[in-house]
Protein backbone atom coordinates (compact mmCIF):
# COMPACT_ATOMS: atom_id res chain seq x y z
CA UNK A 1 0.00 0.00 0.00
CA UNK A 2 1.55 3.25 -1.12
CA UNK A 3 0.61 6.83 -0.35
CA UNK A 4 1.15 8.56 -3.69
CA UNK A 5 1.90 12.28 -3.65
CA UNK A 6 2.83 14.36 -6.67
CA UNK A 7 3.22 18.08 -7.13
CA UNK A 8 2.45 20.76 -9.69
CA UNK A 9 4.59 23.65 -8.46
CA UNK A 10 2.52 26.31 -10.23
CA UNK A 11 -0.73 24.95 -8.77
CA UNK A 12 0.69 24.88 -5.24
CA UNK A 13 1.94 28.47 -5.55
CA UNK A 14 -1.39 29.60 -6.99
CA UNK A 15 -3.33 28.24 -4.01
CA UNK A 16 -0.83 29.54 -1.47
CA UNK A 17 -0.98 33.05 -3.04
CA UNK A 18 -4.75 32.95 -2.49
CA UNK A 19 -4.16 32.22 1.20
CA UNK A 20 -5.21 28.60 0.80
CA UNK A 21 -3.47 25.38 1.74
CA UNK A 22 -1.32 23.70 -0.92
CA UNK A 23 -3.32 21.58 -3.36
CA UNK A 24 -1.56 18.55 -4.82
CA UNK A 25 -2.09 14.98 -5.98
CA UNK A 26 -2.61 12.53 -3.12
CA UNK A 27 -4.14 9.06 -3.07
CA UNK A 28 -3.59 5.57 -1.70
CA UNK A 29 -2.70 2.75 -4.08
CA UNK A 30 -2.46 -1.00 -3.72
CA UNK A 31 -1.75 -2.88 -6.92
CA UNK A 32 -4.30 -1.79 -9.53
CA UNK A 33 -6.66 -0.15 -7.02
CA UNK A 34 -6.41 3.54 -6.09
CA UNK A 35 -8.44 5.52 -3.55
CA UNK A 36 -10.23 7.87 -3.96
CA UNK A 37 -8.81 7.66 -7.48
CA UNK A 38 -5.51 8.08 -9.29
CA UNK A 39 -4.35 11.69 -9.55
CA UNK A 40 -6.78 12.83 -6.82
CA UNK A 41 -6.25 16.52 -5.95
CA UNK A 42 -6.71 17.58 -2.36
CA UNK A 43 -5.22 19.73 0.40
CA UNK A 44 -2.62 17.09 1.14
CA UNK A 45 -0.61 18.79 3.87
CA UNK A 46 -3.75 19.19 5.97
CA UNK A 47 -5.03 15.65 5.51
CA UNK A 48 -1.61 14.07 6.04
CA UNK A 49 -1.55 16.00 9.33
CA UNK A 50 -4.84 14.35 10.29
CA UNK A 51 -3.59 10.92 9.19
CA UNK A 52 -0.43 11.28 11.28
CA UNK A 53 -2.64 11.74 14.35
CA UNK A 54 -4.71 8.68 13.35
CA UNK A 55 -1.58 6.57 12.82
CA UNK A 56 -0.22 7.60 16.23
CA UNK A 57 -3.53 6.59 17.79
CA UNK A 58 -3.35 3.15 16.13
CA UNK A 59 0.28 2.73 17.09
CA UNK A 60 -0.58 3.50 20.71
CA UNK A 61 -3.30 0.85 20.84
CA UNK A 62 -6.49 2.28 19.33
CA UNK A 63 -8.34 -0.32 17.27
CA UNK A 64 -10.07 2.07 14.85
CA UNK A 65 -9.25 5.31 13.08
CA UNK A 66 -10.36 7.20 9.99
CA UNK A 67 -8.26 8.67 7.21
CA UNK A 68 -10.52 11.36 5.73
CA UNK A 69 -9.97 13.40 2.59
CA UNK A 70 -11.08 17.05 2.55
CA UNK A 71 -12.57 17.09 -0.93
CA UNK A 72 -15.65 14.91 -1.20
CA UNK A 73 -17.13 12.31 1.12
CA UNK A 74 -14.06 10.08 0.92
CA UNK A 75 -12.47 8.37 3.90
CA UNK A 76 -10.63 5.17 4.62
CA UNK A 77 -11.50 3.24 7.74
CA UNK A 78 -8.55 1.67 9.53
CA UNK A 79 -9.04 -1.22 11.94
CA UNK A 80 -6.07 -2.60 13.84
CA UNK A 81 -5.94 -6.31 14.64
CA UNK A 82 -2.71 -7.19 16.41
CA UNK A 83 0.20 -5.96 14.32
CA UNK A 84 -1.93 -5.58 11.17
CA UNK A 85 -4.14 -2.72 10.03
CA UNK A 86 -7.12 -3.49 7.79
CA UNK A 87 -8.20 -0.63 5.51
CA UNK A 88 -11.59 -0.31 3.84
CA UNK A 89 -13.81 2.37 2.33
CA UNK A 90 -17.56 2.65 1.85
CA UNK A 91 -18.79 1.35 -1.49
CA UNK A 92 -15.38 -0.11 -2.35
CA UNK A 93 -14.87 -3.81 -3.06
CA UNK A 94 -11.47 -4.12 -1.43
CA UNK A 95 -9.82 -4.54 1.93
CA UNK A 96 -6.14 -3.70 2.19
CA UNK A 97 -3.98 -5.06 5.00
CA UNK A 98 -0.54 -4.00 6.08
CA UNK A 99 1.59 -4.15 9.22
CA UNK A 100 1.20 -1.12 11.49
CA UNK A 101 4.90 -0.31 11.27
CA UNK A 102 4.83 -0.38 7.45
CA UNK A 103 1.77 1.91 7.45
CA UNK A 104 3.50 4.36 9.81
CA UNK A 105 6.68 4.28 7.73
CA UNK A 106 4.74 4.94 4.51
CA UNK A 107 2.89 7.86 6.06
CA UNK A 108 6.10 9.38 7.44
CA UNK A 109 7.82 8.93 4.06
CA UNK A 110 5.05 10.86 2.32
CA UNK A 111 4.94 13.55 5.04
CA UNK A 112 8.70 14.09 4.70
CA UNK A 113 8.35 14.32 0.90
CA UNK A 114 5.61 16.96 1.24
CA UNK A 115 7.58 18.96 3.79
CA UNK A 116 10.68 18.93 1.57
CA UNK A 117 8.67 20.07 -1.46
CA UNK A 118 7.11 22.95 0.47
CA UNK A 119 10.53 24.03 1.73
CA UNK A 120 11.95 23.87 -1.82
CA UNK A 121 9.07 26.06 -3.06
CA UNK A 122 9.51 28.53 -0.20
CA UNK A 123 6.01 27.75 1.01
CA UNK A 124 5.31 27.87 4.72
CA UNK A 125 4.90 24.35 6.05
CA UNK A 126 1.69 23.43 7.80
CA UNK A 127 2.26 23.37 11.55
CA UNK A 128 -0.08 20.39 11.89
CA UNK A 129 2.13 18.47 9.45
CA UNK A 130 5.35 19.30 11.33
CA UNK A 131 3.82 18.64 14.74
CA UNK A 132 2.16 15.42 13.57
CA UNK A 133 5.42 14.14 12.11
CA UNK A 134 7.34 14.89 15.32
CA UNK A 135 4.64 13.32 17.47
CA UNK A 136 4.41 10.14 15.39
CA UNK A 137 8.20 9.75 15.21
CA UNK A 138 8.34 10.05 19.01
CA UNK A 139 5.58 7.43 19.37
CA UNK A 140 7.54 5.12 17.05
CA UNK A 141 10.64 5.55 19.20
CA UNK A 142 8.61 4.54 22.28
CA UNK A 143 6.78 1.59 20.67
CA UNK A 144 7.75 -1.99 21.32
CA UNK A 145 9.40 -3.68 18.34
CA UNK A 146 7.07 -5.78 16.22
CA UNK A 147 8.29 -9.35 15.90
CA UNK A 148 7.95 -10.88 12.44
CA UNK A 149 6.70 -9.05 9.41
CA UNK A 150 3.36 -9.95 7.90
CA UNK A 151 3.07 -8.94 4.28
CA UNK A 152 0.89 -6.29 2.70
CA UNK A 153 -2.18 -7.87 1.15
CA UNK A 154 -5.31 -6.87 -0.69
CA UNK A 155 -8.51 -8.74 -1.36
CA UNK A 156 -11.83 -8.06 -3.00
CA UNK A 157 -14.85 -8.41 -0.76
Amino acid sequence: MELCVDFDDALIKKYVRRGSNPLFTIYWQQGEAAYPEEQWLDFGSVIIGWWLVAAKSLLEGAVEAELPFMDGPYRIKAHRIGTMVHFSADKEAWVWRMPIDAFVAELLRAADKVQQKLVNLGVSDEESLRAGTRSLKFAVSQAKPIVGRPTVTAERV
